[in-house]
């Protein structure tokens, strides 16, 4: 310990005299650049904080009379008022030091005050250095773990000797928080490591800022592909090891500090699971994720079982936060988002079975009863699982056998039916509990969860006797009764009645008192702080499914009042009425915003159904106008933004409200009346408004799909001033999804063009799809071959080679045979050579060369419809 000291106080005075390098500092003795007077006791110690801020009171050695005495205590200091005075004489002698003596903590004070002078001075070196000769003289190398050694042979040679009672407890605190304030976590995530694996207690806090900035780090890197360094067809991906995270190395510091904490009996907060879960959805490792959520559930249920068993508990379980929703929520979602993703790549593959395979992680611990919080979360997730011959590995029936792989498909149903068919009553404080049974910790359902599994029974299962199952033990054998007489229950039932028989399900809400809330008309007048958009999007739809689309359109006048100001007294000067109607176009706007994305769209659908194509498309104006408010501040302190925009089936819809119009060519009056726009997207006036109905319908498509393409980029610029501001969002689902072209909307257009192959749309079209993905049909390429030339088929059709592959999932529901469509499936094959809907087709017009064409307005139309580098 003696002749540690000279190097230690040589690191503490660094820089005080005169810098000098840290190589020159080793073999330099400290006399030579340190002389304090002397002070009126004889031990020659003096605070240095005034120098150097710390929290604690720091001693400096200061040069004694020739023989100073061996004290082991400290009298009281004093506080002199003179500085020290730096000399730079050559060395005296070095006895001096050897003859002191000091105590373990003082030397582990005054060692984290060298390490805080080396960072501050950024000489990581010189910190390290002594952090690791302390941890070096207290563990020997066959006493310390692997990683401990590993940390400490790097100086094994050039240690400095201290004493092996001297605590580095201090000294590793200081560097662990200085590789902190430097933003080094992953520096700082391995010196955590190896202080618990050396049993030194880090504080929780300091954990969870290493874990934050992990994650802070892992957002601002680039996205990379998905590829799991374990094979998802190994049995290890049931199990939570580091090698899991290897792919990314913020993600497996995270999992290695969290696994160090439980491993030394740290206590595991609610931040630390919650941001490594984070990491892991942010860098793909979702199976990770939905694991650690069942080491987060198991460790909870540990602590649940200590409540029970506190004599019989073994010390090594360590506690755990209460799990809560928020934590399963993100996993869900990801998980949902990659099933629906129809993408063929090699990487989407391997996301879609990971997610696969992070839902069966989670499915198992529903099965075994674990989840302490309600479950509509991943209720919806299993039940919006595609059908899918994949397999997935579950634990096996005890822990002492090995994992199985099963179908995930008729597991994840499995599951949920054994929940339907035993539904928890009680909660589990007031169950019973034997130390030879698992704790029960599901709590009684939610009305949410309830409504859930009710949908998962009519609409998947196609079940009635499991439908009344649920609600007769919602309303009578729950330990605290629901009442299922509410809104959302009414939906669930109204919008099954098409599916079952006629009078079954009022026979089954007649027998449980199920009565309708309120009709449509009372849902539209309601204020707009009482809107529900959830149960006017249900109304609204159930009437359209039941062939009534002209009770939605009468509600409309209620539901937005903005589009229907009042009528004007006769004579009334037409500036004073534009005035006035815009004016209170934009005072009801706010109420248009409330309703949100889906209600429109359904509400574009009963227009269509009814034929109004002039209402449909002000309806469609004034919802992007509600879109744009909704991404403004309302002037409030402290307000949340509440974003959406109209999703890819608005635009759909207003598609086909147009094609009908396109079909009307042959009628009488040709003339459009009361609706259609400019190129520019104008409202019509004057000689403009004289437009034959194809034609205008021709170009409302082609602005519909321009405006489409351009939406995404809008809605992501919005989004990010919101963000450049500091906003607060809140983005509910299905509310914010960016349009983008899907099967349905080609369908759309292929249904208007594929009558005129000769429309230089027609090819653009084709070529859009086959680039976006999408397998072209075999009639679509035929009418190309025949129409366009093989020199430009070959050109359209290259596209598919070049682009995405995409795939059809099948969402056919479990409840109905494999082959056949469920109810609500519309038909979208396409015309194939030699088939009925072929020969149904009107005439082939006349083949004309494609050079023949009139260049410059396919030139228009395409680059109108399609932007710059589509023409054919």
């Amino acid at each position: 310990m003696q002749c540690a000291w000279p190097q230690l106080t040589r690191l503490v005075f660094r820089g005080i005299g005169r810098p000098w390098p840290a190589t020159h500092l080793a073999h330099r003795n400290i006399q030579s650049y340190l002389k304090v007077a002397s002070a009126p006791w004889p031990t020659s110690l003096r605070p240095i904080h005034s120098n150097f801020p710390v929290s604690r009171r720091l001693y400096s050695v200061a040069q004694t009379t020739s023989s100073p005495p061996n004290l082991t205590t400290l009298p009281p200091p004093s506080y002199p008022n003179t500085q020290p005075e730096v000399s730079t004489e050559p060395p005296e002698d070095e006895s001096q030091f050897q003859s002191l003596s000091f105590s373990h903590a003082e030397i582990g004070r005054v060692a984290a005050q060298a390490v805080r002078v080396s960072i501050r001075q950024g000489n990581l070196a010189d910190a390290y250095l002594v952090v690791r000769s302390l941890h070096y003289a207290r563990l020997s190398d066959r006493k310390a773990p692997l990683s401990v050694q590993r940390f400490l042979g790097e100086i094994k040679d050039s240690a400095i000797p201290f004493d092996s009672n001297i605590s580095p407890r201090l000294p590793s605190h200081t560097l662990l928080h200085g590789l902190i304030r430097l933003g080094l976590f992953q520096e700082a995530s391995k010196l955590a490591q190896n202080m618990m694996d050396q049993g030194i207690r880090v504080r929780c806090k300091s954990l969870e800022t290493t874990m934050l900035g992990l994650l802070e780090t892992s957002r601002s890197q680039p996205p990379g592909l998905f590829s799991p360094l374990i094979s998802l067809k190994s049995i290890d991906v049931t199990n939570v090891k580091p090698l899991m995270s290897a792919g990314n190395e913020n993600t497996q510091h995270a999992l290695l500090l969290l696994q160090a904490a439980r491993r030394s009996g740290q206590r595991s907060t609610h931040n630390m699971f919650k941001y490594l879960m984070t990491l892991c959805i942010i860098n793909g490792e979702i199976i990770l994720g939905s694991l650690l959520f069942g080491v987060l559930v198991r460790d909870w249920q540990a602590r649940e079982m200590k409540k029970h068993l506190a004599n019989t508990l073994s010390p090594s379980i360590v506690e755990a936060p209460r799990p809560i929703l928020e934590d399963l929520k993100p996993i869900c979602e990801f998980v949902n988002w990659n099933l629906k993703a129809d993408r063929t790549d090699e990487s989407s593959e391997l996301v879609f079975s990971a997610s696969l395979q992070a839902l069966a992680n989670l499915a198992y611990t529903l099965d075994k009863r674990q989840i302490p919080f309600n479950l509509e979360s991943v209720i919806t997730s299993l039940y919006n699982c595609p059908r899918t011959s994949e397999k997935v590995w579950i634990p096996g029936e005890s822990d002492k056998d090995p994992p199985r792989l099963v179908d995930a498909y008729d597991y994840f149903h499995d599951v949920l039916d054994r929940l339907i068919h035993d539904l928890p009553s009680r909660g589990r404080e007031s169950m019973p509990f034997t130390p030879s049974e698992p704790l029960n910790m599901v709590d009684p359902l939610n009305m949410w969860s309830y409504n859930a599994l009710l949908h998962y029974s009519l609409r998947h299962r196609h079940s009635i006797e499991r439908a009344r199952m649920l609600l007769t033990h919602m309303k009578q054998h729950r330990y605290e009764p629901l009442d299922p007489n509410n809104t959302t229950t009414f939906n669930i039932l109204d919008r099954a009645r098409k599916d079952f028989p006629k009078g079954e399900i009022p026979i089954l809400m007649a027998e449980l008192g199920i009565e309708p809330p309120s009709s449509l008309p009372e849902l539209a007048e309601a204020p707009a702080a009482e809107l529900d958009p959830h149960a006017l999007s249900t109304r609204i739809t159930v009437l359209i499914r039941s062939g009534q689309p002209q009770a939605a359109v009468d509600a409309t006048v209620s539901l937005l009042p903005g589009l229907f100001p009042p009528s004007h007294p006769p004579g009334t000067p037409r500036d004073v009425i534009e005035t006035f109607d815009a004016k209170y176009r934009e005072e009801h706007l706010d109420r248009a915003v409330l309703l949100g994305p889906v209600v429109f769209t359904s509400i574009l659908n009963a227009f269509r159904k009814s034929g109004r194509t002039g209402l449909a498309e002000r309806i469609f104006l004034y919802a992007l106008e509600a879109e744009n408010r909704s991404f403004q501040l309302r002037g409030e302190k402290d307000d949340v933004v509440k974003p959406w925009c109209l999703p890819v089936h608005a635009y759909t819809t207003m598609v086909q409200v147009y094609a009908n119009e396109r079909r009307k060519m042959h009628a009488k009056k040709n003339i459009a009346i009361g609706w259609g726009l400019t190129p520019d997207g104008r409202p019509l006036t004057g000689k403009e408004a004289r437009v034959p109905r194809h034609k205008l319908a021709r170009r409302m498509i082609v602005l519909m799909y321009r405006s489409m393409k351009a939406a995404p980029e809008a809605i992501h610029r919005r989004v990010a001033e919101l963000r450049r501001r500091n906003c607060a969002l809140h983005v509910t689902h299905r509310q914010l999804e960016p349009p983008m072209p899907d099967v349905w909307f080609f369908q759309a257009l292929l249904d208007v063009f594929i009558r005129v192959p000769l429309d230089p749309i027609f090819p653009a079209i084709v070529k859009e799809m086959a680039a976006a993905g999408y397998e072209v049909p075999q009639g679509v390429e035929g009418l190309v071959y025949e129409h366009w030339g093989d020199e430009a088929a070959a050109d359209i059709l290259s596209s598919s080679e070049s682009g995405m592959k995409r795939v059809e999932r099948n969402w056919t529901p479990i409840g109905y045979p494999e082959d056949d469509l469920a109810p609500d499936a519309a038909d979208m094959s396409l015309p194939v050579r030699g088939s009925k809907r072929w020969k149904t087709l009107p005439p082939r017009p006349k083949k004309v060369s494609f050079h023949a064409k009139e260049e410059e307005a396919r030139k228009w139309d395409v680059i109108l419809a399609f932007g710059e580098g589509h023409g054919v």
